[in-house]
């Protein structure tokens, strides 16, 4: 199928695009997944981050408590002078500090004013903190609870108060989760990231967005499922408002507890999404600027290539303009459209002089034949013989004009001449330089050695020696020897021999002469030639 030139264009464009968009495509590929390592990084590195500030919490709020559990007032059993002095350690950091017995019955609480009843705590959190302690005899972290006074979500930190060696007391400072919560905005979170802290039963204590509607709440399935795990990632678990997210988490070193920051699908392949509407956009505008430019450019080319149809058309006849163009292989096509019509009109003009030199030569042979024909019958009554003779002699013309057109009527040598027309018939030799015969010079000695062939037929044993002598300066001379014998005469010899000085005397401007020997019949023909 054909296609204009306009279409081959943006085809090469397209085809000179297509590895630039895939080369732009790898680059931005690239790009986006290591946009996308370094934010999961970020987000591994961000957890470990708040892991730690959480713990240096976790740790300070244990110190300030194991301080405390040293007072005296507690030996004395002073619990209203240790109350007050539970409120100055208030001042630094939590938000309540409690002291239970072993029946979990609070001591005190400074939550509400001294003096006032105090309940037994029988939450199972609490519960399972102040047994851990009682028979650990160590710290204890808890995991979310909701305090029986204040009826609000609590964590707490729990130490050990000992005497004697033994465990009396097990004494905790209360953290809200919103104080966490607040911990870690101070800390600074990205926008549309999430970070969470999770207990150990995989509740939510914390949370950087939407903290109040999710405080409490169970933790998503996928947050849980590496629990065994001090750190590590989730590529793609569900978060609490349904978002898809990639998670980065880390255990606490002080409690069951676990930082989680979660950054949304969405945010974490936006350079992917982004590198993709851009490749989009580029390719779609490429591609359109391309085929502009390629209709632009084509039509400058197909004016050129219009001029160049309008040259070729023109080579038969008339003068076609030359057209300008600065594209090099046009203008070679258009010089070399210009050598062909150059070469077309030579050989026009050649071949109206070879039709005039034909018609001329066609006119000059029927005359020739005519006056052969003539002169035959005058001098040889015999009809049949005539005809025969009469033959061959247009025999003789016709291979003279065969030999000229074979050459396209250019160069054709003596030995042509005398090899064509003697042949096998008749013992003949050439001499001397091969001379170049002009075609009138071929036609009338085609006919003499036709002649004297035809006379030397009845008889045999004809030879024919041709010398060609070269001279310093002017035409050389042909010198024809022609020997037979012979047994008897025909009437028409004299015609023939009467042809024959014809010939050579008028369009060879040469001369004859004829010798009777004892044995047989000579000639000797001499001419000059080029």
């Amino acid at each position: 199928m054909l296609l204009p030139i306009r279409v081959h264009l943006f085809a090469f464009a397209i085809a000179v695009l297509v590895p630039q968009v895939i080369l732009a495509g790898a680059i931005g590929y690239w790009y986006a997944r290591d946009e996308e390592r370094r934010l999961e990084q970020s987000a591994v590195s961000m957890a470990g981050a708040f892991r730690a500030r959480l713990d240096q919490e976790l740790e300070a709020m244990t110190a300030a408590l194991e301080s405390l559990a040293t007072s005296p007032h507690v030996d004395s059993g002073n619990f209203g002078a240790f109350y007050l002095q539970a409120k100055d350690v208030l001042r630094t950091r939590g938000e309540a500090i409690a002291m239970r017995d072993r029946t979990h019955q609070q001591v005190v609480n400074t939550y509400v004013e001294w003096g006032r009843p105090l309940p037994v705590s029988k939450h199972p959190v609490l519960i399972a903190a102040d047994k851990a302690v009682f028979e650990k005899v160590t710290p204890v972290v808890s995991d979310i609870y909701v305090g029986a006074v204040a009826k609000s979500p609590f964590v707490l930190v729990n130490v050990p108060v000992t005497r004697g060696g033994e465990v009396r007391y097990a004494l905790n400072m209360a953290l809200s989760p919103r104080s966490i919560r607040d911990l870690l905005l101070r800390e600074g979170v990205p926008a549309d990231w999430i970070v969470s802290i999770v207990d150990g039963n995989g509740m939510v204590i914390a949370r950087s967005r939407d903290h109040d509607a999710y405080v409490g709440a169970n933790a998503p399935a996928g947050y849980m499922v590496v629990a065994n795990a001090s750190s590590g990632i989730m590529p793609s678990v569900v978060a609490l408002d349904g978002r898809p997210v990639f998670a980065a988490f880390d255990g606490s070193r002080q409690s069951a507890w676990r930082v989680v920051v979660a950054v949304p699908e969405e945010l974490l392949h936006r350079a992917s999404r982004q590198l993709g509407y851009l490749l989009i956009g580029f390719t779609v505008l490429a591609a359109a600027t391309s085929a502009l430019l390629a209709y632009g450019y084509s039509r400058w080319l197909a004016r050129d290539l219009h001029l160049l149809e309008a040259q070729a058309s023109g080579i038969g006849g008339g003068t076609p303009q030359r057209p300008g163009t600065v594209v090099r292989e046009a203008a070679e096509v258009s010089r070399a459209l210009d050598a062909a019509r150059a070469n077309i009109a030579e050989k026009a003009s050649r071949q109206e002089l070879l039709l005039a030199e034909l018609n001329h030569r066609v006119r000059n042979t029927l005359a020739v034949v005519q006056s052969l024909i003539a002169g035959a019958r005058r001098r040889d009554p015999d009809p049949e013989r005539v005809l025969s003779d009469t033959a061959e002699r247009i025999m003789s013309l016709a291979a003279a004009h065969s030999l000229l057109s074979a050459n396209q009527w250019g160069d054709t040598t003596v030995s042509e001449v005398v090899e064509a027309v003697l042949g096998r018939d008749v013992d003949h030799s050439v001499e001397g330089p091969d001379s170049v015969l002009a075609p009138e010079a071929v036609v009338a000695l085609t006919q003499v050695l036709s002649e004297l062939k035809l006379g030397a037929l009845p008889d045999g044993g004809a030879a024919a020696r041709v010398v060609v002598d070269a001279v310093e300066s002017g035409p050389g001379i042909l010198r024809l020897a022609w020997r037979q014998p012979q047994s008897r005469a025909r009437r028409d010899r004299d015609f023939g021999l009467e042809l024959v000085s014809e010939l050579v005397g008028r369009q060879l401007s040469g001369s004859v002469t004829y010798f009777h020997p004892s044995n047989g019949w000579a000639a000797e023909i001499s001419f000059s030639v080029p």
